[in-house]
């Protein structure tokens, strides 16, 4: 008998009567009423939206929307796929909807295959969502959200807290509803916010997978850093090996091209060339700065060196007044910018004052 009455109290449902959509809130007076699998009224009460919860339970619940929130028309739509019929319910109901398309929430039933007509729907997007997210808020099972449904006129503030109604003789008069029928606002397309958010198992996959491709950039890094001093390596393997007269290599190409233009010169007899000797020179007053120049600079007999960002030159080399003895020695005129270690500049006493350029300038 209690199996029995479970059985029967799951597949009865509640049908709440909402008020205009823009003033609904938790404190809202609404209609509740309790309906059997006959459509017959079991009971009936008139609650604040917020104490709906503990009489309702885990109970199904339809909220019945009020007439004016809702447009509801029976539109033809032709035999497409289901993929394809809500394109076609947009396009139809379009020119009806007087209100901007973004903001408006359209629904629809199942085509009726012997008329080929729908029932569709439409309303405020913002205040039906606002609403359905208050339910589900107060713990509503919320089943469907119907439109155009209400209570009927006779049965809306009838009832009061009575379990049945009692006539003549006895027998009991349990008032019949009509059932519940054509779209509603939970179909799959329309479904607001049940959609759940990421899992913790999905937010601790993805985490792994941005650590491993972060890894996955540092390792790849390495290995270009690795590749790009191998091939230094060996290049400047080739220059000494094909120019041993060059004391400190600076930029082993660069070197290694004029000394070729030097080579070309002589065979022609033609004079030396001025970037040849100055490097020379250059190499030979800084000695400690082999392999460390990113960057020549060359233009009016100036020849400016860039080291490696952030290398202490001033480690392994001689004090500043040791080299410019050296520099006189050698006819030369040596700058350094100490707030700008990186950055060396080296020209012949005869040469005019000197100036930064950055034409003529080459990377490793």
């Amino acid at each position: 008998m209690k199996n029995e009455w479970i059985r029967t109290r799951m597949r009865q449902h509640f049908r709440i009567q909402l008020p205009a959509l823009k003033s609904v809130n938790a404190a809202s007076l609404v209609e509740l009423v309790q309906v059997d699998p006959s459509q017959r009224v079991v009971h009936t009460h008139h609650l604040r939206l917020d104490m709906l919860a503990d009489t309702v339970r885990s109970a199904h619940v339809y909220v019945l929307l009020d007439p004016a929130d809702a447009v509801v028309a029976e539109i033809s739509l032709p035999p497409l796929p289901r993929t394809r019929q809500r394109e076609a319910v947009v396009a139809s109901v379009e020119p009806m909807i007087l209100g901007r398309l973004d903001t408006t929430l359209i629904t629809y039933a199942p085509r009726d295959e012997q008329t080929g007509t729908t029932q569709v729907a439409w309303t405020d997007k913002d205040a039906l969502l606002r609403v359905w997210r208050l339910l589900l808020e107060l713990g509503l099972k919320v089943k469907g959200i119907m439109p155009g449904q209400p209570l009927p006129d006779q049965e809306r503030g009838v009832f009061e807290a009575e379990d049945s109604l009692t006539g003549n003789g006895g027998a009991e008069i349990r008032p019949a509803l009509p059932a519940l029928s054509g779209c509603s606002f939970t179909l799959a397309h329309e479904e607001p916010l049940s959609r759940p958010g990421p899992t913790r198992s999905t937010m601790i996959w993805t985490a792994v997978a941005a650590g491993v491709w972060i890894v996955g950039l540092n390792l790849y890094a390495m290995q270009l850093n690795r590749e790009a001093e191998t091939i230094l390596q060996a290049i400047e393997s080739t220059v000494r090996a094909g120019f041993p007269e060059i004391p400190v290599l600076l930029d082993p190409v660069i070197q290694a091209q004029r000394q070729l233009d030097l080579l070309e010169r002589k065979a022609s007899g033609t004079s030396q060339d001025p970037f040849i000797e100055l490097v020379a020179d250059a190499s030979v007053l800084l000695p400690f700065v082999s392999s460390r120049v990113r960057t020549l600079e060359y233009e009016n007999g100036h020849l400016t060196l860039g080291l490696a960002s952030g290398a202490n030159m001033m480690t392994d080399s001689p004090s500043r007044s040791d080299l410019n003895k050296e520099a006189n020695r050698l006819g030369l005129i040596l700058n350094h910018d100490e707030s700008n270690p990186d950055r060396w500049q080296v020209s012949r006493q005869n040469t005019t004052a000197s100036q930064s350029v950055a034409t003529g300038t080459r990377q490793q």
